[in-house]
């Protein structure tokens, strides 16, 4: 916790036992925003990167303050390619603390629903699991604030347990809005590897899975450390929670400390392929640039395949032959994608609307790393690499900096001058 943030005490209650509508009750005290009328009191996705929001009726929302109830205006914001919000606001200004609660169902799937991000809230198992970022109206604003989180498990069956990316039951931590609504939320009967709620890694999962998680941990808590002395974490601290889809399908998202992962009983991944897409999304923990996520894809994907795949060679958990089987495997999708060929910027259009196009950023920038690490290692003579590069963004950024796509241009150029922004540009 700081000093001098403003508090948000946020209080979800899972409701699971049989008879009840599933869902989420959330329920939030908002240190006075000071939110003006016709200001955005709080907002919440319709839908983010093809995965619905949660569907949360207007007229069941509470929201009040010192000087009592305040009506609730719900609109659309304007819509971009990525996500469509709804927002609600208030004739009148907010006077001190601010209270909502409302309920978020579960979204429901079944044998035709199409896969996509793990953001949806959603039934499994006796329980419930999803990001926040669907289910979560919250202000929008970019204020930090003490976030304290407490799990009512009173509409639970017995033994249940509530979990999240940032610590399992009780969690006090100074947060921005955004990366609580990016937080993972998993409740009901679940288990766990290591199953005490101090280690510093954790897995977690509802359905009984068709691979030995415990194995799959083991693995993935190994890689994590090894990725925490890399980039030099001082906050240690993974999640990862793992979600059975009733389609076939599977695949990782990664949110801040923490991913989910999804598998199907129609597609049994082996240990490797669970091993690589659990190295994947742990790295995306670290490397980021800022800007448009469409239009930084290459970076966020491009390191995370490439220090999914170095750091666990370097660390001698993957063979020679295994390393080079994984850099071939990336040489195939990309350069046989019919649309490798297109910009970076026309990849983000078709973004959303053609799996192809999503697949562009990860060959694109990790062979434009590679590439990069080796003319850096050729320029110096072995004294600079990729990892220098790499390392300098998430010290600045960890300091509050901003670091966009122009802050790396410079960074590359400092090392290999005006041929470094001409291969960025072709990149590009």
């Amino acid at each position: 916790m700081s000093m001098g943030s403003p508090t948000l005490k946020l209080t979800l209650t899972p409701r699971l036992n049989e008879g009840m509508q599933a869902g989420m009750q959330v329920a939030y005290v908002l240190e006075a925003p000071d939110i003006a009328a016709g200001e955005t009191l709080f907002h919440l996705p319709k839908v983010i990167v093809g995965v619905p929001g949660a569907q949360v009726e207007t007229a069941g929302m509470s929201c009040a303050d010192e000087a009592g109830a305040l009506a609730l205006l719900e609109e659309d914001e304007a819509p971009t390619s990525a996500w469509t919000y709804w927002r609600w606001t208030a004739p009148r200004a907010t006077l001190g603390d601010l209270h909502v609660s409302y309920f978020a169902p579960v979204r429901l799937v079944d044998a035709s629903t199409i896969n996509g991000p793990l953001y949806d809230l959603r039934l499994e198992a006796g329980g419930l699991n999803g990001a926040g970022i669907t289910f979560l109206a919250l202000p929008d604003t970019t204020t930090r604030y003490d976030v304290s989180i407490a799990w009512d498990l009173s509409q639970s069956p017995a033994g249940a347990r509530g979990v999240c990316s940032l610590g399992e039951g009780p969690v006090e931590v100074n947060e921005s809005l955004e990366d609580l609504a990016y937080t993972y939320f998993m409740a009901g009967p679940l288990s766990a590897y290591p199953d005490s709620p101090a280690s510093v890694f954790s897995m977690y999962w509802l359905s009984a899975p068709n691979f030995d998680p415990v194995a799959v941990g083991r693995v993935i808590e190994r890689l994590y450390v090894t990725m925490c002395e890399f980039f030099q974490e001082p906050e240690p601290g993974f999640r990862v929670f793992a979600r059975k889809h009733p389609y076939r399908g599977n695949g990782g998202t990664a949110v801040q400390r923490s991913f989910m992962f999804g598998y199907s009983d129609g597609y049994t991944q082996t240990a490797e392929e669970l091993a690589s897409l659990l190295a994947h999304e742990t790295a995306h923990t670290w490397p980021r640039l800022d800007g448009d996520q469409g239009e930084t894809a290459w970076y966020s994907e491009g390191t995370a395949e490439y220090y999914s795949i170095v750091l666990a060679h370097r660390a001698g958990f993957t063979s020679d032959a295994a390393f080079l089987d994984q850099i071939n495997d990336r040489a195939r999708s990309y350069y046989t994608n019919p649309l490798q060929t297109l910009s970076n910027h026309e990849a983000v259009e078709r973004f959303w609307r053609d799996p192809r196009a999503q697949r562009v950023p990860y060959g694109r920038g990790l062979f434009y790393l590679i590439d990069l690490n080796a003319k850096i290692q050729a320029h110096s003579g072995g004294a600079r690499s990729l990892d220098d590069l790499v390392l300098e963004v998430v010290t600045r950024r960890r300091a509050g900096e901003q670091v966009g796509e122009s802050a790396w241009v410079d960074l590359v150029a400092a090392e290999l001058g005006e041929q470094g922004r001409q291969d960025f540009a072709a990149m590009v």
